[in-house]
């Protein structure tokens, strides 16, 4: 839900700047990248790193900042070599450049996901990457030329000509699409010495000329783009001697003259157009409208569970319910926009798996209960906390200030003084430490430790100090929510 309605005028500016003229397209870049960013870091979450917060629910959204900041810098600054301003320009298009590739990599690399859904999410992604490939082409082609280009030889070339029906101004007609998916299914089964690039266009030229007439069957019901993504990614491997700052794959695959990307723009409108509008999506974006007391009565089956039936209620503490569902409703959103801060005492203990599973994933965890109750500015410290301490004293209440402090493996006392009235709550995870002066609630990750710390007489000693049986959520063979 946070990459719908939180990011909705960051993807609303996002597409004005995507669909904007040569002619004004600079104009776009001075007055909606602004805005973009001023979108991203008000109504999502000001922070940033060493914090991971609401900015990384939303992959597509950071992408296409990145994208049209990118974009925008390489066509509209003037890159001088006597002026400070170009100096900086160049300095930010070449950092940009290197963090749209690691974003890429981790869209075409790591997340498992195929070209479809990246056509189809809604996010004007792939129009931006369309349009800074053909620049880059423009800008960078006679100097540094497309190498998996030069692999074209004169039966690919002829290919590339029977694609040109697909992007005419006059709609395709049925008998030109055939012979479109007759030529791209010769030159898949024919030639694969080529660039892979074209092979990725004709298995996406096959999806696109499916759409346009029924007399083009597609061979299985398999996602054409999967495979599409592969062969693309092909020349990743083939080029596999070029690593480092030699690498070129990236700049290859936006740069080369195989209209991969506009096919798959392509594809994914047919697509939209058939599903109209997602109802999970427009179900999302209302929540915007909602009150923190409506979603939770919606969601009051799915609570239930959590009050009721969870077996975690067997050990430790449980909560005193109120007998009405109303007031229930009120007592949970008044943690309404409330900051919850997840950190470690250590100087490393946010580089550990721990820190991972118990503070960065709980927090995101957090966050997605905006669905169905209020919406939590969850937030990770990837720091030592002394950091976290230094930087509260020093930008004040307004940089961070948690009502709810989640000390993971090891306590941070000077978070403690600094905000003695947050609720503090200590996660040992695998630790099974004395529970530590001044902590409102203990978590412990198993049922056995729950029943031993509840009667340990340290904590019977801090008699203010509650347990609660919380497990590891990676363990969740059964599939609890």
């Amino acid at each position: 839900p946070n990459c719908h309605f939180k990011w909705a005028q960051v993807k609303m500016k996002a597409r004005i700047v995507s669909q904007s003229s040569d002619e004004k397209f600079c104009g776009a870049c001075r007055n909606d990248l602004q805005e973009m960013w001023s979108h991203a870091n008000n109504n999502v979450d000001p922070a940033d790193f060493p914090f991971s917060g609401s900015k990384s629910d939303c992959f597509l959204g950071v992408l296409t900042l990145v994208l049209a900041e990118l974009l925008c810098i390489h066509r509209c600054a003037e890159f001088s070599e006597t002026t400070e301003e170009g100096i900086q320009d160049r300095k930010m298009h070449d950092m940009l450049w290197k963090r749209l590739q690691l974003e890429l990599e981790v869209l075409l690399f790591f997340l498992n996901l195929p070209l479809s859904v990246l056509a189809t999410s809604d996010w004007p992604a792939l129009a931006l990457l369309h349009r800074l490939g053909k620049n880059f082409a423009r800008s960078f082609g006679e100097i540094v030329p497309n190498e998996c280009d030069l692999l074209n030889t004169r039966e690919s070339l002829t290919f590339r000509s029977a694609l040109e029906p697909l992007f005419a101004e006059k709609e395709i007609e049925p008998w030109q699409a055939r012979l479109v998916a007759d030529a791209a299914q010769n030159y898949v089964s024919k030639h694969r010495t080529d660039c892979p690039f074209a092979s990725g266009a004709a298995l996406l030229a096959l999806v696109r000329t499916a759409q346009i007439t029924p007399t083009v069957k597609l061979l299985d019901s398999s996602d054409y783009t999967w495979v599409a993504l592969d062969t693309i990614k092909a020349w990743d491997t083939l080029h596999g001697d070029r690593v480092g700052a030699k690498r070129r794959f990236f700049y290859d695959a936006l740069s080369t003259s195989w209209p991969w990307l506009q096919l798959l723009e392509d594809v994914g409108r047919h697509m939209q157009a058939q599903a109209h509008e997602s109802p999970s999506e427009s179900a999302s974006e209302s929540m915007e409208n909602q009150s923190c007391e409506t979603r939770v009565l919606s969601s009051k089956t799915e609570w239930a569970w959590q009050l009721f039936e969870s077996p975690f209620r067997s050990e430790g503490a449980v909560f005193e319910l109120p007998t009405e569902e109303h007031k229930f409703a009120q007592r949970l959103c008044a943690l309404d926009r409330a900051e919850v801060l997840f950190l470690s005492g250590t100087s490393s203990g946010y580089k550990w798996g721990s820190f991972t599973v118990r503070g960065r994933q709980a927090a995101r965890g957090l966050r997605g209960v905006l669905s169905s109750g209020p919406a939590l500015l969850a937030r990770a410290w990837n720091q030592d906390c002394s950091r976290w301490c230094e930087d509260r004293e020093r930008y004040g209440s307004s940089w961070s200030d948690p009502a709810v402090v989640v000390h993971v493996k090891y306590p941070c006392r000077c978070i403690q003084e600094l905000v003695p009235g947050a609720r503090h709550i200590y996660d040992p995870v695998d630790q099974f430490a004395l529970v530590p002066e001044g902590m409102d609630a203990l978590l412990a990750q198993t049922s056995l430790a729950a029943r031993d710390y509840l009667s340990h007489p340290a904590t019977k000693a801090a008699a203010a100090a509650k347990v609660f049986w919380h497990p590891l959520h990676h363990s969740n063979s059964k599939g609890y929510q």
